[in-house]
């Protein structure tokens, strides 16, 4: 019984982290508005003054969005956790997991075209250390998450 519902677990987890691409603009990794301009990427990229100031726009314009937007995301898989070790019908379950999905695919179209617009103000050799940046960010995010659930447990 306790291996189904690790299983169950696994699976949901499997499930939205394919859906969840926790991309570079998280506060804790050095893109909080108050630090922006020292962050990781901006030493990296070795930004001109003028792409320091383009690229901080653009978080600047985007920062509250995401901010509410991983907020919603967060709630959604709460509620389908607590749905998944609760008595809730297939049904309901579907419905949060359905959910879940569609809020981090709109959080993945928000970093995507926030990478975008990046991308945009960088020159060939600067596109190549972004991708290459946020791979490594990814994979790190990924990795802690992935450590983080099953230290919960």
């Amino acid at each position: 019984m306790k291996f189904k519902k690790h299983l169950i677990k696994i699976i949901v987890l499997g499930g939205m982290l394919a859906f969840s691409f926790r991309g570079f603009a998280q506060e804790s990794r050095g893109f909080a508005p108050h630090d922006f301009k020292n962050s990781a990427l901006f030493k990296e990229l070795k930004l001109s003054e003028t792409q320091k100031k383009q690229i901080q726009k653009i978080h600047e314009t985007n920062h509250e969005s995401f901010k509410a937007n991983r907020q919603a995301s967060k709630e959604a898989r709460n509620k389908l956790k607590e749905a998944m070790e609760g008595s809730s019908s297939d049904q309901e379950i579907r419905q949060l997991f359905q959910e879940s999905q569609k809020l981090q695919t709109e959080l993945m179209t928000q970093r995507f075209e926030e990478a975008l617009a990046i991308r945009k103000i960088l020159n060939p050799e600067q596109r190549k250390q972004f991708q290459e940046f946020r791979k490594k960010m990814f994979e790190e995010r990924h990795s802690k998450e992935h450590q983080d659930h099953f230290n919960q447990e």
